[in-house]
């Protein structure tokens, strides 16, 4: 217990020796019970952001294939369309090869 004046005649509280071994204990198990995991706690949030920062990653590639496949389908309307045009191009040509002359060649 806490005793006023028994330190001398200072009028503040005065702790016994196993008072204070007791504090001390305490102190040593509440620095114990912060410490407790504390190494695998820190290794765990670790692997976290890596885990995060690697699913981030990811998304970005997928994100970039899904644009790849966009850019292909263009390119893919682009060349049928080129191609379509080639063929309109040789019907008009042969279309108006045979009313102008009357013949193919």
């Amino acid at each position: 217990t806490l005793r006023i004046g028994a330190c001398g005649d200072r009028q503040q509280p005065c702790l016994s020796v196993f008072e204070m071994v007791v504090l001390e204990a305490f102190g040593l198990a509440a620095a114990e019970l912060f410490n407790y995991n504390r190494e695998v706690y820190k290794f765990d949030q670790e692997q976290r952001v890596e885990k995060d920062m690697r699913r981030i990653e990811m998304q970005i590639k997928r994100f970039n294939l899904f644009r790849e496949d966009i850019e292909d389908l263009v390119k893919l309307t682009v060349s049928k369309m080129d191609t379509y045009h080639m063929v309109g191009a040789l019907m008009i040509l042969f279309t108006a090869i045979i009313w102008t002359e009357g013949r193919f060649w």
